[in-house]
């Protein structure tokens, strides 16, 4: 047989060009003096519904200043950098290069790092970029115009005036941000113009569903497609088992477990006669449920499995395991968020190298006087019952120092971890107050969660809970 290897190179090449142009590389540079000697992480959001974050890219900063963030995205999307008080919004294209100016470094007060409460200032970032397209700058220019627009026009009581003015202002907006090649641009206006009538015209859901949803792309990473996505759909599965027609999908999920059986009753909607558009309603339908009280958890997981199993859609599947991620995070019966620390001796330690064992999770502060009686009583319970149960301090203290002499003080002999700044910690495992404690079983999912603090009688916990799997 005689192969034509001309005509392969040409394909091979060409599919080489391709890929290339799919997944070129994004730099963003810039010099920051004040964040000198420092790391910066640059994230994005992983899915449309969870808040969860996945970094994208890292990089130290030099002695000068200087640091370039290395990353391939397939298309157009928001990311942002954690800088102190600050949250950094950029928008970033593929193969596009971004010089930005960073804020004057401000950091978190101890306080506030322990803090699950506390809110970052959100700021866009100012970018020069390569291609000349000025992407953010145009994103940023239409935001100053149409969130005034928007706070005015939600305060403004109904009737012609309303509409007339509004009307007024949706014209302006549309003639004076005219998108030029820009087609991220265009989406991000017509989605925020939406979100304007849909707000406050009050528009139909379902009318708002067939204009910008029903027939169109879905625009994952397009934060103003997302955003009304959002509230379109928000609630759909309460208000559509209203309906004389929806009202089987409660034996449809709570009953058959059935993703089938749901995608049937859903399609029945012509709102939702897209198929794609159909399995995303479903997933945030899905997600909004478990913080409700109208299924079960285990009756949602069966179909969210089944979902994720059969669709054909990556960034489906993708959404899917984020949802159950954080669904079922601190769950008894699933894994707890895992973490690499430095204990005392300054070894790095996995939550995973305590499997097998069962473990006395807590997360505390040396200096607090609470944390400080309840270790006494660790160190009793370390005492008695060494080799029985591992006992896992996680400490939140301002420095490392801190947390070792502590412990070199005291002759505590557990394992203390200096979270150092992993303070994504405290969100992960949902800590509101020092000291939080969880049990964890020997193969390595949570038993107890949260637990009783050691003076809480945990001895009795710990052991009803051994004896239960045959460990005693």
């Amino acid at each position: 047989m005689k192969y034509n290897y001309s005509r392969l190179f040409f394909v091979l090449f060409f599919l080489g060009v391709v890929f290339s142009q799919a997944w070129s590389q994004t730099t963003v540079t810039g010099c920051a003096p004040d964040y000198a000697g420092s790391e910066l992480i640059l994230n994005s959001y992983s899915d449309p519904f969870t808040g969860s974050e996945k970094e994208i890219s890292r990089c130290p900063v030099d002695k000068q200043g200087n640091f370039s963030l290395k990353f391939q995205i397939q298309e157009t999307q928001s990311v942002f950098l954690h800088l102190g008080i600050y949250n950094c919004n950029l928008y970033v294209k593929p193969g596009v290069n971004y010089q930005v100016v960073l804020p004057s470094k401000k950091l978190k007060s101890p306080a506030d790092e322990v803090n699950p409460y506390f809110e970052e200032t959100t700021l866009a970032l100012s970018a020069r970029e390569s291609d000349g397209d000025s992407l953010n700058a145009k994103i940023l220019a239409f935001d100053d115009r149409f969130y005034p627009c928007l706070n005015k026009f939600l305060l403004m009581k109904r009737g012609k005036t309303l509409f007339h003015s509004l009307d007024s202002a949706i014209l302006t907006l549309s003639v004076s941000f005219t998108p030029q090649d820009t087609n991220y641009f265009e989406n991000y206006v017509k989605y925020r113009i939406g979100l304007l009538r849909f707000l406050v015209f009050q528009h139909p859901a379902r009318s708002t569903s067939d204009s910008l949803f029903l027939t169109r792309k879905i625009l994952y990473h397009n934060t103003a497609y997302i955003e009304l996505f959002n509230q379109v759909y928000d609630k759909y599965f309460l208000f559509f088992g209203r309906t004389k027609k929806g009202e089987k999908i409660y034996d449809d999920i709570g009953r058959d477990k059935s993703y089938a059986e749901l995608r049937q009753t859903l399609g029945s909607d012509l709102t939702l006669g897209n198929k794609a558009l159909l399995e995303l309603v479903i997933l945030k339908g899905l997600h909004d449920e478990f913080y409700g009280s109208n299924f079960s958890r285990s009756a949602l997981l069966n179909v969210l499995d089944s979902l994720r199993s059969s669709t054909q859609i990556e960034e489906h599947r993708s959404i899917a395991d984020h949802i159950r991620a954080k669904v079922t995070r601190l769950l008894p019966g699933f894994e707890p968020p895992p973490f690499t620390l430095y204990n005392a001796d300054s070894t790095l330690v996995k939550l995973s190298d305590f499997k097998g064992k069962w473990v006395y999770l807590n997360f505390g502060v040396t200096m607090s006087y609470t944390c400080m009686k309840e270790d006494e009583i660790l160190d009793r319970l370390e005492k008695k019952f060494k080799g029985q149960f591992k006992i896992v301090t996680v400490s939140f203290d301002d420095n490392f120092k801190t947390m070792r002499n502590y412990v070199k003080r005291k002759g505590y002999t557990w394992t203390f971890l200096y979270c150092g700044n992993q303070t994504s910690l405290l969100k992960e495992y949902n800590i509101r107050a020092f000291p939080t404690c969880y049990l964890i079983n020997p193969d390595g999912k949570l038993s107890i969660s949260p637990a009783p603090l050691p003076s809480e009688n945990i001895e009795l916990t710990i052991f009803s809970a051994m004896r239960s799997r045959g460990d005693l």
